[in-house]
């Protein structure tokens, strides 16, 4: 998910609202320790297919078209959503401590460990991808709680995409007509036109007060 953040020398800024963390040059995405090698590797398969897919997907020219739809495996996509989501709650890096999901993650983790995507209204998400902004291609935000048209939900931008995950018990209720993963045969993909000026503005309107300061 850092891919589009490295510079020519491999490295990307992290930035922090904490008054003794200043910004400072990372590799390779934060890192830490979190799972066994067999973990590791089950979750390689949905992340080598999922990069392999958004490859795709960026691929698609925009010619002011609302989005677009493709071919995918619900199953390998939609458990690469929850390793998202699931390893953002546990980490004990600074940056992810506020993050939760709360009693979900226990639902997510047996999922991933049984191989099992489970329906398309089990926590589910939308990927949309941002067009026209350097910025966003290039920015990545810890996952943030929020709530959209009454339901519980994650905002999470990440490899030039707006993830949003809909983390509510009642997602049963969600109108059918939301680009959920799962929710049609394709992959719905919208697009997301803004500017650097427009998606800065947007980001900031997003986050929490205390990560203003």
């Amino acid at each position: 998910m850092y891919a589009k953040s490295y510079d020519e020398n491999g490295t990307f800024i992290s930035l922090s609202s904490h008054p003794q963390r200043k910004p400072r040059p990372f590799q390779v995405g934060a890192r830490e320790h979190m799972l066994c090698s067999e973990c590791e590797g089950r979750l390689s398969v949905y992340e080598a297919y999922s990069a392999d897919l958004l490859r795709s997907i960026d691929a698609i020219p925009y010619q002011g078209q609302k989005g677009a739809e493709v071919e995918y495996d619900y199953h390998r996509f939609k458990l690469f959503g929850l390793s998202l989501l699931w390893r953002s709650h546990v980490s004990r890096l600074h940056d992810y401590q506020r993050f939760s999901v709360g009693p979900l993650a226990e639902d997510m983790r047996r999922m991933l460990l049984a191989d099992d995507p489970g329906s398309a209204r089990m926590c589910p998400f939308t990927a949309a991808r941002f067009v026209g902004s350097e910025a966003a291609q290039h920015t990545i935000h810890v996952p943030v709680n929020l709530k959209l048209n009454g339901q519980h939900v994650v905002f999470f931008p990440a490899f030039g995409y707006q993830w949003l995950f809909v983390t509510s018990r009642r997602s049963h209720s969600i109108p059918d007509s939301w680009p959920l993963v799962g929710f049609t045969d394709k992959l719905v993909v919208p697009f997301e036109p803004t500017t650097d000026a427009r998606f800065m503005a947007w980001l900031k309107s997003k986050m929490t007060p205390d990560l203003l300061n």
